[in-house]
């Protein structure tokens, strides 16, 4: 079955539709960061008396930003950050 999305968010009244004639959004995929599933699960890696050291899965967390062009605010670039340290390559 095919639907159109704009068509189900527009009744919702969704902020992006309320944006000024022009506006684009930009998704950027700023790549992996990998992590202990304990950080991101409760009791993950916990260990159990049948199994004192169980091994430690890991989980691929993918790290977005968004770059916004407001036709009258210019570029925006909306990016929550996920290191405090980043080698910048140019």
């Amino acid at each position: 079955m095919a639907f159109n999305m704009a068509d189900l968010l527009t009744p919702a009244t969704v902020p992006a539709f309320k944006c000024p004639q022009g506006t684009k959004m930009h998704l950027l995929n700023l790549g992996t960061l990998q992590c202990d599933e304990g950080w991101l699960t409760r009791g993950g890696g916990t260990s159990t008396l049948s199994n004192p050291n169980p091994g430690s899965k890991r989980r691929d967390l993918i790290v977005l930003a968004v770059l916004i062009e407001h036709p009258d605010a210019g570029l925006i670039l909306f990016e929550t950050g996920c290191a405090e340290e980043i080698e910048i390559v140019r």
